[in-house]
């Protein structure tokens, strides 16, 4: 009975190991995959920059922007009923290839008026991208919204 024993040592000393192996290699496939998950996200952030050489344009420069926002805000009726007035900071990205992503919302005034303002930023067409050395850039703008009932 003993000899039983001592032949059932090593054949549990070997299900040991292949269970400890089999373990580890899952944990590597896991830690592999994590750091394969962790280089694609890297690789997909946004880089983007406050300042270029050269700066973003918008289709016809200042002016074609400034009558851009003029002739697309609608005021919103429930802003003019409740006789709310305000600035709405917009920030959002010009994108090398010139569209506007990330638009959110800096500063608020209240729900209905930054979600036009949010509204008319993500609606704007393309802009000339910005540049630094020479290489299309991502560039962060913030924009006052200013809502003023007459």
């Amino acid at each position: 009975m003993r000899w039983l024993y001592l032949m059932a040592l090593p054949l549990i000393g070997v299900i040991i190991f292949t269970i400890s192996c089999t373990e580890k290699q899952t944990k590597t496939e896991q830690v592999d995959k994590e750091t394969q998950k962790k280089i694609v996200e890297a690789e997909e952030k946004i880089y983007q920059y406050m300042e270029a050489d050269v700066e973003p344009q918008f289709p016809g420069g200042q002016k074609e922007f400034m009558n851009y926002i003029i002739n697309e805000i609608n005021y919103p009726e429930q802003s003019k009923l409740d006789g709310i007035e305000g600035r709405v900071f917009i920030k959002f990205i010009i994108s090398k290839t010139g569209e506007i992503i990330n638009a959110s919302v800096a500063s608020s005034v209240n729900e209905t008026l930054d979600a036009e303002a949010l509204r008319v930023v993500s609606g704007m067409p393309k802009w000339t991208p910005g540049e630094i050395e020479g290489q299309p850039v991502n560039v962060e703008f913030v924009v006052p919204i200013h809502f003023k009932l007459e």
